[in-house]
């Protein structure tokens, strides 16, 4: 994983395309104000839901990072993150 764009004050924007049953552990909201994650494709598998496209997560800044795993097609994710001020 690496930043599409990463700012000073915490605004960041990431892409991952993972493989059928990979893992994904997202950077650490604290580094701003929060994070979305959207799923642009395929299915997120997070504490027994199964996310499919065009679902968003909410990650606040005070929340452990985002843990979850590519469902059985794959799955393309943008995780959108809010600047600290």
């Amino acid at each position: 994983m690496r930043p599409c764009s990463a700012e000073p004050d915490g605004l960041a924007a990431w892409r991952w395309r993972l493989s059928a049953g990979a893992r994904l552990a997202g950077p650490d909201p604290a580094a701003g104000r929060g994070q979305f994650w959207l799923v642009l494709d395929g299915k997120l598998e997070r504490e027994g839901e199964s996310l499919g496209r065009h679902s968003c997560v909410f990650v606040g800044p005070d929340e452990p990072g985002l843990v979850a795993s590519a469902g059985a097609g794959g799955l393309d994710v943008l995780a959108l993150q809010f600047p600290r001020r």
